[in-house]
C-alpha cells in the first residue's frame, strides 16, 4: 500500500476518533474539508447523538458506525504507532507565539501584554484604567512548580509591569536572579502545592486548590497560568476541577501525562476546555529521562488562549464582565470564608531604646518576607523604655504595619525573697538582674498579656533575622495543621545556666505522678528549644500542666539566683504539656539569630513521621562553626602561598 494512503487512513482515522468523543470538529481542524468518517469504539448511540448535533447546527458532515472488537483508547499502540496525544493537535494559529525563557514556555499573550503594561518607566501604548486602579496589580502571572526555573519570571518581570507569583514547596527560597534584579513587590515566592481541591493536612503540607490559592492571595483574575510538573503531580484532578466552572485566567499552559486511569475522561476535559472559549495554540512534547515510548506516552505541555481575552483592544475587560462573573462570586465566597477563619495571631518584640536601629532591621525584615503578604497580624512591642520620639519613628518607617506598644515594668515575685537576690551569676554572657526578669517574662508573662486579645503567638528577637520569604502564612499553617507550638531551631544549654533545673523537674514529677511525662524523656538533655523564634497557641500556656510545673520552677526562686532562662523552662514545659505530634520544627524558614542559632531557607517538610526525632537537628554551634570556617580559610591561603609564592587568593 502506498505510504500515502497509509497516512490519510492513519489521519482520518485519528481525527474521526476524536470527533466523536470530543464532539466538537473545529477543535481539530486541519485546514481542508474532511470526507464522510469512520470512526472505531463510539457506540451507535453516540454517533447518533453527533449527528443530530451536527445537523442542528448546519454542518453536512456525517460520522458512520462500525462495530469494532479493539480497545480505540489506549496510551500507545505499539502496531499503528499512534499515541493518544496524536489526536490533540493544536487547532489555533497565534501569530503572536514566542518561547518565552530558555527553558519556557510558549506564550500567545505576553507581546500583547508588554504593550498594554509596560515595565516603569516605559511609556505605556494603552492605559486599561479599569484593571490600573490603585492596589490592583496590571496583570498576575502564576508559575506552579516552576523547581529552580525562573527563564519565564525574568522575562515577564522584564517586558511587562506584571506581578509573578511562583510556587513549588520543594524549593527552598526565591531564586537569586530574580532577588537581586527585581523589586520584591513585583515577585513573590510560595510554597503551596496545586490540587485539584483543598485536600487534607494529612496528606500533605499547604495544599490548596486554585480558587483558595487566589483568596488567600486576594486575586480574582490571573493573566497567565503555567503548572508544570510537580512532586506529587495531581495535573489530571486539576484539569478536572478546573473543567467544572469558568476560568479565572486568559492563558493556560499545563503540563500533562497520560495515566490509564484519566483516558475515558481525557476528551471530556479538553472539550469543556474548549466549550469555555480556550483554543490549543501549541503542543509541546516533554522527552526526559529513559522513558520507555512503547510503553507510554511522553509527557507534553499544552498551551491555550482564550479568544475573547486574545482578541480584545482591552485584554482581561471582556472576561472581567462576560466570561468570569460567576467565578468572581466563587472566589469571592472563598475569601470570605478565609476571612471568617482567620487565625488571631500577634507577633511581638521586647526591645528599649539603646536597641531601636537593631529593632528597625528586624521589622524591616519581617515586613519583606512575611508581613507585606499578611498586613492583618499585629505586631506588639513590648519594651522598658520607649518614650514618643521612639515610637513614632517607628510608626514613620513601617506605616504598612500595625505597631502596638506595651511598657513593662521589672517586679519580683511576692514569694521571692530578695535578700537572696546575687548582683551576678556564674552562666554567662547575661548575668544583670534585669536580664532574669527577662528571662521570667519570656517563660510565662507575655503569653498572660498577649492572651486578652490573641490565640496565637509568634515571638522575635529585636536581633533575630528572616532570611528569606517565608511562602505561606504561619499562623494559618499551624491552626490548619491543627499545632499548638513551633520553633526554628535547638541548642545546647551550658550547663552552668541550668545547675539543679532538672532536679527540680524531676521533683515537680515526683509531687505530680498523675501527669503524663509526654515526650520529655525522650528529649536530650541539655538540649533547648531555642525560642527566640516561637509560635504557639494560648491553650498550651493556659494548661494546668505548663501552669503547674512553672509555678514549681518560678517557687524555687533560682530564675534570679541562677538564671535559670526561658528556653529550658518553656523546653520542658512544653514537653510535658502539649503531645510531640502538635508540636512543629519551621526547618523550611530561613532565620539568624547571632551566635548561637543560624538556619537556611529549605523545602517544605514532609508530614508523617518520627514526631520527636523530627523536633531537633544536631547541629554546631554557630561560634564554633565560623571558628572552624576562619581556620580552614587560613589553611587553604597557606597551602597557596606555598605553592605559588603568593597569597593572593580570595575567599570570603
Amino acid at each position: 500500500m502506498p505510504w500515502r494512503l497509509v497516512f490519510v487512513l492513519v489521519l482520518q482515522t485519528i481525527v474521526c476518533s476524536a470527533e466523536v468523543h470530543s464532539g466538537n470538529v473545529s477543535s481539530l481542524s486541519l485546514g481542508w474539508p474532511q470526507p464522510r468518517c469512520v470512526c472505531f469504539g463510539a457506540s451507535s448511540a453516540e454517533i447518533n447523538s453527533l449527528n443530530e448535533e451536527r445537523r442542528l447546527k448546519g454542518s453536512s458532515r456525517r460520522l458512520r458506525y462500525v462495530e469494532s472488537t479493539t480497545t480505540p483508547l489506549r496510551e500507545y499502540d505499539p502496531v499503528t504507532g499512534v499515541a493518544i496525544w496524536d489526536m490533540f493537535v493544536p487547532d489555533y494559529v497565534c501569530l503572536s507565539a514566542e518561547r518565552i525563557g530558555i527553558r519556557g514556555h510558549w506564550s500567545c499573550s505576553l507581546a500583547k501584554l508588554e504593550l498594554l503594561f509596560p515595565p516603569k518607566g516605559s511609556a505605556p501604548v494603552r492605559k486599561n484604567t479599569v484593571m490600573l486602579a490603585e492596589g490592583i496589580p496590571p496583570c498576575v502571572v502564576y508559575h506552579f512548580g516552576y523547581m529552580g526555573n525562573s527563564d519565564v519570571a525574568q522575562e515577564v518581570l522584564t517586558r511587562t509591569a506584571c506581578e509573578v507569583h511562583l510556587f513549588d514547596p520543594s524549593e527552598a527560597k526565591m531564586p537569586a536572579a530574580l532577588k537581586r534584579n527585581y523589586f520584591p513587590s513585583r515577585v513573590r515566592f510560595h510554597k503551596f502545592r496545586l490540587r485539584g481541591e483543598t485536600q487534607p493536612v494529612e496528606s500533605a503540607f499547604n495544599s490548596y486548590s486554585l480558587l483558595d490559592i487566589m483568596a488567600l492571595l486576594n486575586h480574582t483574575f490571573v493573566d497567565w497560568l503555567i503548572i508544570d510538573r510537580q512532586e506529587g503531580s495531581d495535573e489530571w484532578n486539576i484539569m478536572n476541577s478546573l473543567s467544572n466552572w469558568s476560568f479565572p485566567f486568559a492563558e493556560l499552559s499545563v503540563a500533562l501525562e497520560v495515566k490509564p486511569e484519566v483516558i475515558p475522561g481525557i476528551f471530556r476535559i479538553f472539550r469543556s476546555v474548549e466549550d469555555r472559549g480556550f483554543r490549543l495554540f501549541s503542543k509541546e512534547t516533554l522527552v526526559a529521562g529513559n522513558r520507555d515510548p512503547g510503553a507510554a506516552t511522553f509527557p507534553s505541555v499544552f498551551s491555550f488562549i482564550h479568544l475573547g481575552a486574545f482578541r480584545s483592544p482591552l485584554g482581561r475587560l471582556p472576561i472581567t464582565v462576560q466570561h468570569y462573573g460567576g467565578i468572581k462570586k466563587l472566589i469571592d465566597v472563598r475569601k470570605s470564608a478565609l476571612e471568617a477563619s482567620q487565625p488571631k495571631g500577634v507577633i511581638c518584640f521586647l526591645s528599649r531604646r539603646e536597641r531601636l536601629s537593631q529593632l528597625m532591621n528586624a521589622l524591616q525584615r519581617l515586613y519583606a518576607h512575611f508581613l507585606s503578604l499578611y498586613p492583618h497580624y499585629p505586631v506588639m512591642i513590648f519594651h522598658e523604655d520607649f518614650m514618643n520620639e521612639e515610637k513614632q519613628a517607628l510608626f514613620d518607617l513601617f506605616p504598612r504595619i500595625s505597631l502596638r506598644f506595651h511598657r513593662v515594668d521589672w517586679k519580683f515575685p511576692e514569694h521571692f525573697d530578695r535578700s537572696t537576690l546575687p548582683a551576678a551569676v556564674s552562666c554567662p554572657p547575661k548575668t544583670s538582674v534585669g536580664y532574669r526578669h527577662m528571662c521570667r517574662f519570656h517563660a510565662m508573662e507575655v503569653h498572660t498579656i498577649l492572651s486578652r486579645e490573641w490565640e496565637w503567638h509568634w515571638r522575635l528577637d529585636d536581633d533575630s533575622y528572616l532570611l528569606g520569604d517565608i511562602g505561606y502564612d504561619v499562623f494559618r499553617f499551624m491552626e490548619e495543621n491543627k499545632m499548638l507550638y513551633g520553633f526554628a531551631g535547638t541548642a545546647y544549654e551550658d550547663e552552668n545556666c541550668i545547675e539543679g533545673f532538672y532536679d527540680a523537674v524531676n521533683s515537680f514529677l515526683t509531687k505530680h505522678p498523675e501527669i503524663p511525662v509526654g515526650f520529655y524523656k525522650a528529649w536530650p538533655r541539655n538540649t533547648i528549644v531555642y525560642n527566640n523564634f516561637e509560635l504557639s497557641h494560648r491553650s498550651v500556656f493556659e494548661s494546668q500542666v505548663y501552669q503547674s510545673f512553672f509555678d514549681h520552677v518560678d517557687r524555687t526562686g533560682r530564675i534570679f539566683t541562677h538564671r535559670w532562662g526561658d528556653a529550658p523552662i518553656k523546653t520542658v514545659g512544653v514537653s510535658l504539656a502539649v503531645p510531640a505530634s502538635k508540636v512543629h520544627r519551621f526547618s523550611d524558614i530561613g532565620y539568624i539569630h547571632r551566635p548561637f542559632l543560624s538556619q537556611s531557607p529549605g523545602p517544605l517538610p514532609a508530614t508523617g513521621g518520627d514526631p520527636v526525632a523530627k523536633l531537633f537537628i544536631k547541629r554546631l554551634p554557630f561560634l564554633e562553626r565560623d571558628i572552624r570556617y576562619k581556620q580552614l580559610r587560613e589553611g587553604l591561603k597557606n597551602m597557596f602561598k606555598s605553592v605559588h609564592g603568593v597569597s593572593r587568593l580570595r575567599i570570603p
